[in-house]
């Protein structure tokens, strides 16, 4: 999530670099989507395995809660 974070900071604009630009920032939101998604089923089974009776109220706070 961090490389592509900095990846959008650090990319100069259209003016400057022409088309890598969007290209670039593409890749970032790329690379930060695939790094919410290995994040996300860590989480659901983490709320699940320490969650009492009522797993899958806990687990469901993971999708109402971004």
């Amino acid at each position: 999530m961090m490389i592509g974070t900095v990846l959008m900071v650090i990319t100069p604009g259209y003016a400057t670099i022409g088309i890598a630009a969007p290209i670039i920032i593409t890749a970032a939101r790329i690379l930060q989507g695939f790094s919410v998604g290995g994040e996300f089923g860590s989480a659901v089974a983490f709320l699940v395995e320490h969650a009492g009776e009522r797993k899958g109220y806990v687990a469901g706070w993971q999708w109402a809660w971004p």
